[in-house]
Order: C-alpha cells, then sequence, then structure tokens
C-alpha cells in the first residue's frame, strides 16, 4: 500500500504532537525531550544509509500514537475505555464538548429570557443546565465507545495508529470518531425536539419550535437522524466513504435544509412567543433572524456535503 512521502517531517509533527497532549507548562520541556528521543534514534539509521524521511517515519511509529505517548511521560493512566479506544474517545468528547455546550447555554437563556428572567436568573439557570449537559455528553459517548470495545468493533483506533495519522496528514477513510460523533449528536438533537414538543424549558415549559410543526415535520426529521446514523454506519463498515452513500448524504441534508429554510421565510418554524421576541414576521429584526437562521441551515448542508465528497476523493479506491 502506498503511503505519503511528501512534505512529512515526521519528527518536528510528531513532537507538537505529543506536545499538544501534556498540560501547556510542561510542553516544552516535552517536545524538546522527544524531538531528542528521536534524533537519537534517527542518527544511526541515516549513519546505515536510510533517507531522513524513511528514518523518522520508522522511529515515531514505533514510539506509537502521540497521545499514548504523551500519558505515558506524564504518567497518566488511560484506563477509563481502555487504550484501544482512549485516544478517539478523548478527542471527540472534547470536539462535542466545545460545540454543544455553548449550544445548550444559548437555548436556555433565550428560554429563560422568554419567562421574564432577569440576568441573574439566567446566570443560575446556565450552572445547573451546563452541568447537566456536559454529564449527558460525557455519559453517552463513554457509551458508545464502551459497547465498541466490548462488540469486537475493529474501527481505527490506537493500535491501528499511523504516521499516517499525523496532523499535517488527513487520514483516508472514515475514522471511528466519525461515526460516534453522529450517533451522540443525533441523540442530542432528537433528544432536544422531543423534549421541546412535549416537556419545554423552564419552569415554564417554553416552546422553541412551533407546535405545528408536530407530528410530520418533527417525526420526519428524527427519522432523518435515523437515517443519517444509518449512512455513518454504512460508511464505518465499509471503511470509507463511496459515491452512493456521499450522495445519500448530500440529499439527507438537502431535504432537511430546504424544509427548514422554507418554514422559516413561512414563520411556522419557532413557536409564536419566540417569534415575538424578536418582533415577529415583518420586522426588521425578525426579517434578520430569518436570513441568519437561513445562512446557518445552508451552512451547515454545504459543510457535511463538502466533507462527505472530500472524503470520498481521498479514500482508497475499491
Amino acid at each position: 500500500m502506498s503511503r505519503p512521502t511528501t512534505g512529512a517531517r515526521y519528527a518536528e509533527r510528531y513532537a507538537a504532537a505529543v506536545a499538544r497532549a501534556v498540560p501547556s507548562s510542561a510542553r516544552e520541556e516535552v517536545r524538546a525531550e522527544v524531538a531528542a528521543t528521536i534524533a537519537d534514534q534517527v542518527e544511526p539509521r541515516l549513519a546505515a544509509g536510510e533517507a531522513v524521511d524513511d528514518a523518522e517515519r520508522a522511529v515515531v511509529e514505533g514510539l506509537g500514537d502521540p497521545m499514548a505517548y504523551a500519558a505515558s511521560l506524564v504518567d497518566r493512566p488511560m484506563w477509563l475505555i481502555g487504550p484501544r479506544y482512549y485516544a478517539a474517545w478523548v478527542r471527540l468528547l472534547r470536539l462535542l464538548l466545545l460545540v454543544v455546550t455553548p449550544c445548550v447555554m444559548v437555548g436556555v437563556a433565550i428560554a429563560t429570557l422568554l419567562q421574564g428572567g432577569g440576568i441573574g436568573e439566567v446566570i443560575g439557570v446556565l450552572v445547573p443546565v451546563v452541568l447537566q449537559s456536559v454529564v449527558q455528553i460525557a455519559f453517552w459517548t463513554t457509551l458508545v465507545f464502551f459497547i465498541l470495545e466490548r462488540t469486537g468493533s475493529t474501527g481505527e483506533t490506537i493500535t491501528d495508529w499511523s504516521p499516517d495519522h499525523l496532523p499535517a496528514f488527513e487520514t483516508r477513510g472514515v475514522a471511528l470518531s466519525d461515526f460516534v460523533a453522529t450517533v451522540v449528536m443525533s441523540l442530542l438533537l432528537g433528544g432536544a425536539v422531543v423534549w421541546d414538543r412535549f416537556v419545554g424549558w423552564g419552569s415554564r415549559g417554553v416552546r422553541v419550535l412551533s407546535p405545528d410543526l408536530w407530528p410530520v415535520f418533527t417525526v420526519g426529521f428524527l427519522v432523518i437522524l435515523a437515517l443519517t446514523v444509518l449512512v455513518s454506519g454504512l460508511v464505518l463498515a465499509r471503511g470509507g466513504w463511496s459515491l452512493p452513500l456521499a450522495v445519500a448524504n448530500l440529499l439527507l441534508g438537502t431535504v432537511t435544509a430546504v424544509v427548514a429554510v422554507v418554514l422559516v421565510w413561512q414563520h411556522r418554524l419557532l413557536a409564536p412567543d419566540l417569534a415575538a421576541l424578536f418582533g415577529g414576521a415583518g420586522t426588521t429584526v425578525g426579517t434578520i433572524l430569518d436570513v441568519i437562521l437561513t445562512a446557518v441551515f445552508l451552512g451547515v448542508l454545504i459543510g457535511s456535503a463538502v466533507d462527505g465528497f472530500r472524503k470520498l476523493r481521498r479514500a482508497p479506491a475499491a
């Protein structure tokens, strides 16, 4: 199997990757230590006539996944999930916390303001909600990896790591973390839609979405989420994207975005109370909100489509 040979600089990239995985106070020291370790092992290979890139690649491949190596340097055990999935679990958990938590905060803050709460009340509500969202994200992400590890999944893990996975190179095919992220995000989005419909937010049960979306649009959205998870699972099982899967991903995103945009401009997406907060349909603020929501939906569609076809282009030929 062929591998990248240009722009390698394996030693520098590996040292940087290890340094990113340790506390900031120790990064420079660790970077220097790793670089020295690699140099010591590369030197005899160069003396034997081996090319620089080949020598560095062989050495860093022997050192293993940068996150696992960093954990050994700072005496940080990797027992929560197990060494096979630890690195993928940590990376995905960090990503979800950075993306989902701020969205939850914004939604809860709007719901609290709709109930007439002030800044102090908003802050008071946000603290427990943020804690709950962090716990939920950590629980579901960990549960998915727990199941994968005990059902014999052979996805991309620490044990499958190679120097081709260093940051300067984009990995081929699909990462296991992509599938887990799709599952977790679908659970969170689907759960939020169901919660909004049947419970509402805050002590007064404020709705963000219009009750008229039930049942056709709500159930339809849940079906699309399920189909998105199915497509992601097929990509994982296949070991990479195919043209039919990329097209299916595009169609699912297109249907969701088009329906959402139509509902936005028909003023049927948001609950009446929430829309009134922004001045209602026809006002300047209301129009600005419509434009923002349209940009968000179209941006998500374009981003998802580009990502699928980009990975398809990089996937190895079947």
